[in-house]
């Protein structure tokens, strides 16, 4: 039944984004009327950055976290990055830093009238939390349900790893590594231009985690050259399965000076605590 009712509305996600994309004048996609991302919120978009041009954001997550990512467009169509990750950056409790991860983006296919752009890339992005593993700190529950419980029963462990979210082993709330296929098309309905993303990507760093290769979707709505409105379904894991581990979010960004980006999101996952993230945007040219 899932799996019908996914592939209804990816169907109907199709068709409304063919329909659309007859602009004004019918306009090439790659002439768009309002600047473009490279990122949603939480997902990638199919567009680049300009050649000599560079990007800085600080991506700040629940407890503290703090993401920094820089890249720089060496190609119209390619840019490369890094991004360092550090858990309770802020606040009292033990900063945790990670392995910098590399980013980097090539636009494979620029789009035109009914092909979206289409980019392949390595990325990071947030991986939300579970609300049990929060109150699993006890000795008694890292033992009961960490790593350490293979030594006492292998069998159940590797039950429990392969049916059970809520195992300590299982740390989420942190930034995750991975490559991506991306598709963008914009829309222009009420006279305006907005963008549609979907793709699919998977989790490789700091563990390699096949079995959670997911699809994105994404819609990014600009409301003037400065103000944008967006909106992401993410972790559609590709079996479509665990539908409470999905995640719903939106946001809005506000932009000053064509330069400096603030953006305000929330992360929803059902079942879970309200994930409130701030992201702090400047880019600029060489």
């Amino acid at each position: 039944m899932k799996i019908k009712l996914f592939i209804a509305a990816a169907f109907f996600f199709a068709c409304v984004s063919v329909r659309a994309q007859e602009g004004p004048g019918d306009r090439a996609q790659s002439e768009h009327l309002l600047p473009t991302g490279e990122a949603v919120i939480n997902i990638p978009t199919a567009y680049t950055m300009y050649r000599a041009s560079y990007n800085f954001n600080v991506f700040v997550y629940d407890q503290g976290g703090v993401q920094l990512k820089a890249f720089v467009g060496v190609h119209d169509n390619i840019y490369f990055g890094i991004s360092f990750d550090m858990q309770h950056a802020l606040g009292g409790d033990t900063l945790k830093p990670h392995i910098p991860g590399a980013v980097a983006k090539i636009k494979l296919v620029d789009g035109f009238r009914y092909v979206p752009a289409i980019a392949i890339g390595y990325d990071s992005f947030y991986e939300g939390k579970n609300g049990i593993i929060d109150n699993a700190k006890s000795f008694y529950n890292k033992l009961m349900n960490g790593p350490y419980f293979v030594f006492i029963n292998p069998y159940v462990y590797v039950y429990r790893k392969n049916e059970k979210k809520d195992l300590y082993y299982n740390d989420y709330n942190t930034i995750l590594h991975g490559p991506y296929i991306v598709f963008t098309s914009p829309i222009y309905l009420f006279k305006s231009e907005q963008f549609i993303v979907y793709g699919v990507r998977m989790p490789v760093q700091p563990e390699f985690r096949p079995h959670e290769a997911s699809y994105f979707f994404g819609l990014d709505i600009p409301l003037g050259r400065y103000f944008r409105i967006k909106a992401e379904l993410e972790r559609v894991f590709w079996d479509l399965r665990r539908p409470d581990e999905w995640f719903v979010n939106c946001g809005a960004r506000v932009v000053f000076f064509d330069q400096l980006g603030i953006e305000f999101d929330l992360l929803i996952e059902s079942g879970e605590q309200l994930n409130r993230v701030l992201k702090i945007e400047y880019r600029g040219e060489f």
